[in-house]
């Protein structure tokens, strides 16, 4: 049930026109929160700003449900030249992934003109959706998304203890139970094959090729700063390669702060990180084999 606030109760008990726009949030899988509306001027809630336009979006109508079947909700982009998302532009990024697994909420507020026609008060809001994208389809011109109710995450069809050679933690998880400061380490941009946006090479440290795959690099100075990429391959030398490209080629110099990844294998957990107490994995399983009669 929604409950509605004294100001925004009495709003509607009074007025005879209803004015209505949709404030959206969303929260990418890096923390990086964008917020937009659907009205005509940006629009200030909560001490944030919801930019008009930014990017343009229509949403489906939502489907409520009772029981345990999920609700979703349809949201339509329509990103605009300089929209952009992870640095990239908006329809790329989408396409890249920036999208996926992002936590998107949907507000319906209430405005209330003002004496000056370019500021407008939000009298009040609800809440009308919150969930996880699911389905992500750029298109040449639009970015269709759905959007899932938390519900989802009832559909995981896995026992909680799953017997499976790789380790089940997550890597510097509770499970995990290892520091990520205690692995991060800072280093800088030595230099970026021109023009490619997708490789760099860092001042190389004592780590072997394949140390920081999986892992993770954050910019720590620059424009870009902030910005975050996971490592597809590590090589000899200090060479990064990425699958989600940056938004231009780094300068050198460029400082960054580098975690290694792990793929979850027992001799991984071993060597790398010396955590194999916490080892969650069960390696010596039998493969499956086919008999034929």
């Amino acid at each position: 049930m929604r409950t509605l606030s004294a100001p925004l109760s009495a709003y509607l008990a009074t007025r005879r026109e209803i004015i209505k726009a949709d404030l959206l949030t969303i929260t990418l899988s890096d923390s990086t929160t964008i917020r937009a509306t659907s009205f005509d001027i940006d629009l200030m809630h909560g001490g944030n700003v919801f930019k008009a336009g930014q990017p343009m979006f229509e949403r489906g109508r939502c489907r409520h449900v009772r029981g345990v079947e999920i609700d979703e909700l349809e949201i339509t982009f329509y990103p605009q030249d300089g929209d952009t998302l992870s640095g990239l532009p908006f329809a790329v990024a989408a396409r890249l992934g920036a999208l996926d697994t992002a936590s998107i909420r949907l507000d319906v507020a209430y405005l209330q003109e003002t004496a000056d026609p370019s500021v407008w008060t939000v009298v009040g809001t609800i809440m009308y959706f919150v969930g996880t994208v699911g389905d992500v389809e750029p298109d040449r011109l639009e970015v269709n998304v759905k959007v899932n109710s938390p519900l989802q995450l009832l559909n995981v069809k896995m026992p909680r203890n799953l017997y499976q050679p790789t380790c089940g933690h997550t890597l510097y998880g509770q499970g995990c139970g290892i520091s990520r400061a205690t692995f991060q380490t800072n280093r800088s941009v030595q230099a970026t094959p021109a023009p490619t946006v997708t490789s760099f090479t860092i001042n190389a440290g004592a780590e072997a090729a394949g140390y920081f795959d999986g892992g993770v690099v954050q910019i720590t100075s620059g424009a870009h700063s902030g910005l975050r990429r996971t490592v597809k391959q590590h090589s000899l030398g200090g060479g990064l390669t990425f699958a989600l490209p940056w938004p231009a080629p780094l300068a050198a110099g460029v400082s960054l702060q580098l975690v290694p990844g792990c793929d979850r294998r027992r001799e991984t957990c071993a060597d790398r990180f010396s955590n194999l107490a916490r080892f969650r994995g069960f390696p010596y399983i039998p493969t499956p084999e086919t008999i034929y009669g």
